[in-house]
C-alpha cells in the first residue's frame, strides 16, 4: 500500500515539507570534505548518458525497493540529485521517512550542477 503511495506522490511531485536542500557549493562541500555519498534517481538511460562522479544510482521508481541496500551510509551525508531537482526532492523525503537523517536534495539538480561547472562523467 505505502508503495502505491509513493508511486503516487512520485508523479504528483508530492514531496512533503521541510526537505533539506543544498545547492551546488555546499553539496560539492559535502562530497569533498565529509565524504557524503551521492544517489541520483533518474532513469537508467539518463544515468548512463551523464552523472556527478561516484554517482550510486537508485532510480526513485526502485528507491522502495533497494532502500536496504543504502542502509550502510546512514551515517554519512546523502545528497540525492535528479535532473533539475523535483524527483529527488520526493527521494529526500522518502529517506527522511525511513530513519536517514542527514539527507539533502540538490537543489537544481544536474543541471544546476553543470552551470556550477562541477565534474560531470559520461
Amino acid at each position: 500500500m505505502y508503495l502505491m503511495q509513493f508511486v503516487r506522490n512520485i508523479w504528483a511531485g508530492v514531496a512533503g515539507p521541510g526537505v533539506a536542500e543544498v545547492d551546488t557549493v555546499e553539496a560539492a562541500r559535502l562530497i569533498d570534505k565529509q565524504k557524503a555519498v551521492v544517489i541520483d534517481v533518474r532513469s537508467d538511460a539518463e544515468y548512463a548518458a551523464r552523472r556527478i562522479p561516484n554517482a550510486r544510482h537508485v532510480s526513485l521508481r526502485q528507491l522502495p525497493a533497494q532502500i536496504a541496500g543504502l542502509e550502510k551510509y546512514k551515517d554519512r551525508p546523502i545528497v540525492v540529485n535528479c535532473r533539475t531537482g523535483s524527483r529527488s526532492r520526493s527521494a529526500v523525503a522518502y529517506l527522511a521517512e525511513n530513519g536517514f537523517e542527514e539527507v539533502y536534495n540538490l537543489k537544481g539538480g544536474l543541471m544546476a550542477w553543470a552551470r556550477a561547472r562541477q565534474t560531470i562523467e559520461n
